[in-house]
Parts: C-alpha cells; structure tokens; sequence
C-alpha cells in the first residue's frame, strides 16, 4: 500500500507543504519540524512520487539523448556511459534516433522535449541555427558532443 504525503503530515502533525519542504531541505523549517516529519516519513515507509515531485520543482530529472543512429558502435557507447552517468545522478534518458531527414525535420518542428526533459545531449548532429533555437524555445540546457 503506498503511503500518502496527508499520512506523513498527520503522523508528524504539519501541513502537506511543510512536509513537502521538509522533506525536499528547503530552508525556513525549524530542524525539530524536519525531524519530525522525517521520522513520520521513515516510520510510515513514505516514499515521494516522482510525478509529484515533478510538478513541485518543475524539474523533469530526464535527459534527452538525440543521436543520428543507434545501430553504430560509437553511438551506443555514448549512450551506455551517459545512462550510466545520468542514472548514477538520479536522472532518467528519454533516447531519440534522427536517422531520416524526415525524423529530424518532424523532431526540431514540434516541442517534442518541452516538459519532457531538462536538458538534451546532442550527439554528433551539426545543428543549424533554427534547429538549436527550437531547443532552446523548449527550455532545453544543452549539450553537444561531436557538434558544433
């Protein structure tokens, strides 16, 4: 049975949002109140929704991964160590192959990574100005490897 955040703050007698805070560090809690709400939370086996947790921060903690093929050795590679330098930090990789010139118009013409991802890892595309400034329009930090 999962355990709510409301259970949490009954257990600990504090609102939803300072339990939110609590539990998330930020600052203007007194270290008794975070206690508190921590023990509830271990004692209840409370564990937070990442869904929820995302709509709190804004943060998607995903990382798009685009790359020209999948099916070449140097493209795997990177994509193997930057899962594994992602998911080592608590981030997901939502993984796009552009393989096609229709791919990759369909790609950089919509908002395919707004609210998806936090940022995108560009694999060795030469990105033209329209392309990056799509990426950019969606709230994507970039970066390039093997691109200019």
């Amino acid at each position: 049975m999962t355990v709510s955040v409301q259970a949490v703050a009954d257990r600990a007698g504090v609102s939803i949002s300072t339990v939110s805070r609590a539990l998330r560090g930020v600052p203007g809690i007194s270290e008794t109140t975070c206690k508190r709400v921590r023990d509830a939370a271990v004692e209840l086996g409370y564990v937070a929704s990442p869904s929820a947790s995302r709509l709190a921060t804004g943060r998607t903690r995903t990382v798009a991964v685009v790359v020209p093929l999948l099916t070449k050795w140097f493209f795997a590679e990177v994509i193997a160590a930057a899962g594994r330098v992602l998911s080592r930090e608590g981030y997901d990789v939502l993984l796009t192959e552009l393989s096609t010139v229709e791919l990759r118009a369909g790609f950089f013409a919509s908002p395919r990574l707004h609210g998806r991802s936090d940022g995108a890892l560009v694999v060795a595309l030469q990105l033209g100005s329209e392309e990056l400034a799509s990426l950019k329009a969606q709230g994507q930090v970039l970066a390039l490897v093997g691109s200019e």
